[in-house]
């Protein structure tokens, strides 16, 4: 028998997380908000502050899925995560294990990139729930049957080697959790009711444990992004909700509210007509355009176009509080509007965390134990001696580069270590 599962469904705007949050802002029993991400449980733990839930309470009340499966898993102690930098030498050297005395695939995993994308399909090879059996068994029915083969040997052996040393993925958290929840439910304190809001999909491993959540007594609801009428528009969520049906017994409820009043209407007239049949006549009329695209010939011009109009709006009474910089790689253009905002008496607070590993100078002592293990090429060398951190500047670089070029060192130390060692002689010589 399927376990039990509500959805909530509405298109954009529909009111579908805001009713998730003034559920968590009711008194009484209050439902765990679930998230995709620990970035958007941050800004839902902001928004219920902003509306007075006190902070201990808010804390209890959000998470990400990640965060709730870990938190299931370890209170069975059954979680030991792999550390990112054992994580990609296990994969490595079970890369180069299996790609010995085969010529073409030492030389392609040699290739820059290739272990970066490897690590990506073995991660959602480990979220589909998908084995090297698996694989094995697809191979004869594919024109890349020899491809597959070799895939399922490095994913057989790399899951080996992570279970020779009591590691498992991230990404199995979940059916960790999953199994954890099916032997011993009452070890986990788990929420009576929970509510999981702004996913598009769900993997296997997850919507395996959302199974075993509401098996094990959890009210579940999921809200999804969709309306029947606009098929097309929503073919993304159509799939996601008769893949939840597949699992569960499902009660689907629509949600109808009117989007909020700091909405555009041309926005709002968007989220309801796009895609409707039949088509719409005409956009209502308004004063401000609702989109506007600008031009900037680099990032630094762009970023004080930004800065302009935002001091414009706050001199027109729009808080700081009320306007934000979204970027689809914030990573790279953070700095910069740290850098413009200052400038411009703006203040500033982001919610996306950075790694350690984003940090330059870490960023530099990684990429010279890259260098030993790639035996020093010549640009890795060359961008190395650029990055701020060496004593070199970078018209010395660019001539090292030349010098390099000129002597015929591609890679390897002992190239670099006769390079130094003849311009030390030549020095010599001339200074005596």
């Amino acid at each position: 028998m399927k376990p039990p599962l509500t959805v909530w469904t509405a298109p954009a705007l529909g009111g579908k997380t805001r009713r998730c949050l003034a559920a968590c802002l009711r008194e009484g029993e209050r439902p765990l908000l679930v998230l995709p991400s620990d970035l958007q449980a941050h800004m839902a733990r902001a928004i219920l502050l902003a509306e007075g839930a006190a902070p201990e309470t808010v804390e209890r009340t959000v998470c990400s899925l990640h965060a709730l499966a870990l938190q299931v898993a370890s209170a069975a102690g059954e979680f030991h995560p792999v550390p990112s930098h054992l994580r990609r030498w296990l994969l490595q050297r079970a890369i180069q294990e299996v790609a010995q005395g085969n010529a073409l695939l030492e030389r392609s995993v040699q290739r820059e990139g290739v272990l970066v994308l490897l690590s990506h399909w073995v991660r959602e090879m480990t979220q589909e729930g998908v084995s090297p059996q698996h694989l094995a068994m697809l191979a004869p029915h594919s024109p890349e049957q020899d491809k597959i083969v070799v895939l399922a040997r490095i994913l057989e052996r790399y899951r080996q080697l992570l279970a020779a040393h009591g590691w498992q993925e991230e990404e199995e958290v979940y059916q960790l959790a999953a199994r954890a929840l099916r032997e011993s439910p009452s070890r986990a304190a788990l929420p009576r009711a929970v509510l999981v809001d702004g996913f598009v999909r769900f993997s296997r491993t997850q919507t395996e444990f959302l199974c075993a959540l509401a098996e094990a007594g959890c009210r579940l609801t999921v809200t999804l992004c969709w309306e029947q009428e606009r098929e097309v528009l929503f073919a993304g969520t159509t799939a996601t909700l008769r893949w939840l049906q597949q699992h569960f017994e499902v009660k689907r409820e629509v949600i109808q509210q009117e989007p909020p009043p700091q909405v555009s209407p041309a926005v709002a007239f968007i989220a309801t007509n796009l895609f409707g049949s039949p088509r719409p006549s005409s956009a209502p009329q308004q004063g401000a355009p609702a989109v506007e695209v600008w031009e900037a010939p680099h990032l630094m011009a762009e970023a004080e176009m930004v800065a302009r109009e935002i001091v414009r709006q706050h001199r027109e009474g729009l808080a700081w509080g009320e306007m934000a910089v979204l970027s689809r790689d914030i990573a790279t253009v953070l700095p910069v509007l740290h850098s413009v905002f200052e400038r411009f008496g703006i203040p500033v607070q982001h919610f996306e965390r950075s790694t350690l590993g984003e940090h330059p100078l870490v960023r530099t002592l990684a990429a010279l134990f890259h260098l030993h293990e790639e035996d020093y090429p010549r640009e890795r060398v060359v961008q190395w001696l650029k990055s701020g951190y060496v004593p070199v500047d970078l018209l010395q670089a660019d001539e090292v580069r030349a010098l390099a070029m000129r002597r015929g060192v591609r890679a390897g130390s002992a190239s670099w270590l006769q390079l130094a060692e003849q311009l030390e002689h030549e020095e010599n010589q001339a200074g005596g």
